[in-house]
């Protein structure tokens, strides 16, 4: 084989290794004006956390709850920033993010989900 060839394969290969999508072990949050896309990982792992990225004009402010109501965390996010919350929860529990201002639904952090919009695309 020519040099050429062995170069164009060597690139293609790094190409496809670098574009690989690295699993998530954690939540990403990514908050919009009229919508919310939730990454989840796809299992439970002690010590996760959520990346709350807020993409609106204005400061982001919200709480993390379990669902029994005990809140975890509140948090307050400037735009166009990203805050990274410890996730303290057991196997068995879930956790709610809910936006405070601007109110929002109450976001269930489902794990295994993959990728999911609130509210759902039409």
């Amino acid at each position: 084989m020519s040099v050429t060839r062995w170069i164009i394969l060597g690139l293609c290969f790094a190409a496809n290794v670098w574009g690989a999508e690295t699993p998530r072990h954690n939540f990403e949050v990514h908050v919009f004006d009229r919508k919310v896309i939730v990454n989840s990982p796809p299992t439970f792992r002690v010590g996760m956390s959520v990346l709350i990225e807020n993409k609106t004009l204005i400061t982001l402010v919200g709480k993390i709850q379990k669902q029994n109501g005990e809140v975890l965390s509140f948090v307050s996010i400037a735009p166009d920033t990203q805050k990274t919350v410890p996730l303290n929860i057991s196997e068995k529990e879930k956790a709610v993010f809910i936006p405070l201002a601007p109110s929002f639904q109450e976001i269930e952090l489902n794990i295994g989900q993959s990728t999911y919009e609130i509210p759902p695309k039409r």
